[in-house]
């Protein structure tokens, strides 16, 4: 039987460390020793790959290494993989509800879409999409990734010291300076100027913190990590909506409705298709 821990004594100091050295371990691996070529480059992206591996590997060892052994009966333990959100029970509405729900929520970028030109989409085109290693980094390994060490090992660490409400806004906080990284690459390397670095980055930083809260709230709504990697992957995919296309679109004023329209549905639904006995979780519903 796989031994249970738990993270009970850990203190507030230690565990905003060990979250801000994991988020450092994380953007740091990207930069070390790398090679003057574009992110986008294939032996860029490949060796990337390599590094987030190994990355997500310590992140786990360093979290079980951090906890504590408990017995089976004792409130608030569970097995490694339990904690980082890795299960089979529930999988299934895992992989179906939270991603109704993202779909919900993004019903005017997809109505959008449906407007737009969909011959990208062609099947014929799929395979290209396939032997992309750009969309391998983008709906594969970097959602997957992101979500196991930003959610699936940090959350677990801020959860006993700060409770849920304020774990999910600190969750965030070290995902979206992560993501601040990117300036380095778009002034150093991409040469963008100085004043459209500083606006973007703090742009993507609110935006990436402000997802990941949502991702968070998704964990411990589901306690599975597939759940948050799923519709990352999706928020990937559909990139941040384009209220200034909608607005200058002929359809303008459904594109808008569709907007509004799935902003309130997603806050009705919200909880009623994150449940937590839909997913069979009873492990972060009660810490």
């Amino acid at each position: 039987m796989a031994k249970h821990i738990t993270f009970q004594s850990l203190t507030a100091e230690s565990s905003l460390l060990t979250c801000l050295s994991l988020a450092v371990l994380y953007v740091g691996s990207l930069y070390i020793w790398t090679s003057k070529l574009p992110r986008d480059h294939p032996r860029t992206i490949k060796e990337r790959f390599r590094r987030v591996v190994f990355t997500c590997i310590v992140s786990v060892v360093l979290l079980y290494f951090v906890s504590e052994g408990s017995t089976q009966d004792f409130q608030n333990s569970a097995t490694l993989l339990q904690w980082l959100g890795i299960r089979t029970d529930g999988i299934l509405a895992a992989s179906i509800f939270p991603l109704t729900l993202f779909l919900i929520l993004f019903l005017g970028p997809l109505y959008l879409m449906l407007l737009s030109d969909f011959s990208d989409l062609h099947p014929n085109n799929w395979k290209k999409y396939f032997y992309d290693l750009r969309c391998w980094r983008n709906y594969v390994v970097a959602p997957f990734s992101e979500e196991l060490v930003f959610r699936g090992c940090m959350l677990p660490l801020l959860l006993p010291v700060f409770g849920p409400s304020i774990s999910i806004i600190l969750a965030p906080s070290f995902f979206g300076v992560a993501h601040i990284h990117h300036a380095w690459e778009k002034y150093y390397k991409e040469l963008y100027p100085f004043s459209t670095v500083v606006i973007s980055t703090v742009f993507q930083a609110f935006y990436t913190s402000l997802f990941g809260a949502l991702s968070s709230w998704l964990f411990l709504r589901t306690g599975h990590l597939l759940s948050a990697v799923i519709c990352h992957a999706f928020c990937n995919m559909m990139g941040f909506p384009d209220f200034s296309a909608a607005f200058h679109h002929e359809e303008k004023v459904k594109i808008c409705t569709a907007f509004v329209c799935g902003l309130l549905l997603f806050f009705i639904f919200a909880n009623s298709l994150t449940d937590p006995t839909i997913f069979n979780n009873h492990l972060y519903i009660t810490t």
